[in-house]
């Protein structure tokens, strides 16, 4: 029987720049060349107005009408059915861009991912199922959501559009935890989604039974623009990390011994390394390096030492590394994201991160908890 539960708490972020057209833009608003057809902006030319495409369009009201819409949709339709129809939870609230939700854990992942991309009309990840009960069918793509049950009752929705973000906190808590301190925690979550990770983040805690807090923030990364199958978003990596050290037969043990191996690491740096500290590059090599050879000591033995037949152990091999790549990858993609936002932004502790990303993901395998997302 499960024991722990998820809420999640998301907020959209810098609703003011969406209002002024300005959101994802640096403060710009698109001009009137970026959003008239290209037939349009072409007869504008040729008939010597092409001054006019640069100058910067402006929040009318249809926008805001269609803004309203867009966040009725989502708090009155599309979040409700996300997280009721297509998951084990249960919306508390939503009102506009907030949202606060209660999920089973097997559920999270899939949850979390499936919220934002909802949000603003991105592309679920192939690993997420988009029919639910009752012949239910829920799709995202191009800043809309296709939703129905039957080709009477299909709609298709506008969302916010893909320079909409939204931060979210979630806390894993017991169930006979106190709920007012749940609820305290996930508030923190999401504030420190948006301060420490930038916005466009999601952090979450861990509250275990036992005592003790521990944390993992990091960025969506997901990119509308990629190519399908190609985004590395952190919560594929990390459903993927928990699948290992559940479905796969990963020990647990190895997100141990790498948390006390990270402690000793000297710090990553740009530049000539000083005193205590270790290149960039050679801090991810070391790490992908170690993170390959533990998770293949840590495989069942029949694949790590080639009991089995010889394809089943490259096989381990294969996922080992592909494993430790993912969470190198991500790892570079935040820091890189971090730098980009400079001070909107936390300083990322690399160690840290690498630790607690493993520490959740070996959390949401264990079998007396309840499995992996």
């Amino acid at each position: 029987l499960e024991r722990y539960y998820a809420v999640v708490l998301m907020d959209g972020d810098g609703m003011g720049a969406l209002l002024r057209r300005e959101a994802g833009r640096g403060g710009q608003a698109p001009t009137f060349g970026e959003v008239l057809p290209r037939h349009l902006a072409e007869v504008f030319r040729a008939d010597g107005l092409g001054d006019y495409l640069n100058v910067p369009t402006v929040a009318t009201p249809a926008y805001h009408a269609s803004l309203s819409a867009a966040l009725n949709t989502f708090a009155t339709h599309v979040a409700p059915t996300v997280t009721e129809i297509f998951h084990t939870g249960k919306v508390i609230y939503a009102g506009g861009d907030d949202l606060l939700a209660l999920v089973s854990t097997a559920d999270l992942f899939s949850l979390m991912m499936a919220v934002r991309c909802a949000y603003s009309g991105l592309p679920l990840p192939d690993w997420i199922e988009s029919r639910g009960g009752d012949e239910a069918v829920l799709e995202f793509a191009n800043g809309f959501v296709y939703e129905g049950r039957s080709k009477k009752s299909s709609r298709l929705r506008r969302t916010l559009g893909h320079d909409a973000t939204a931060s979210m906190g979630v806390v894993i808590a017991h169930a006979m935890s106190p709920l007012g301190l749940v609820l305290d925690h996930v508030r923190k979550a999401e504030q420190r989604a948006k301060r420490e990770g930038g916005r466009d983040a999601f952090s979450i805690t861990l509250f275990k039974r036992a005592g003790g807090l521990s944390y993992f923030t990091c960025g969506w990364h997901a990119r509308p623009d990629a190519k399908e199958g190609s985004s590395l978003d952190a919560i594929t990596v990390l459903r993927g990390l928990s699948r290992a050290f559940s479905a796969e037969g990963l020990s647990r043990r190895a997100a141990y011994l790498a948390a006390d191996w990270l402690e000793d690491l000297p710090e990553p740096c740009d530049g000539t390394p000083g005193p205590g500290q270790i290149a960039r590059s050679d801090f991810y090599d070391l790490v992908r390096t170690y993170l390959e050879h533990q998770f293949r000591q840590q495989m069942p033995r029949g694949d790590r030492d080639g009991g089995k037949e010889d394809a089943d152990a490259s096989s381990a091999r294969e996922r080992a590394w592909a494993l430790a790549e993912d969470v190198v990858a991500l790892l570079e993609a935040e820091v890189e994201r971090r730098r980009a936002k400079g001070k909107r932004a936390g300083r990322l502790d690399e160690r840290a991160f690498v630790r607690d990303l493993l520490g959740v993901a070996e959390f949401m395998a264990r079998a007396e908890r309840g499995g992996a997302a």
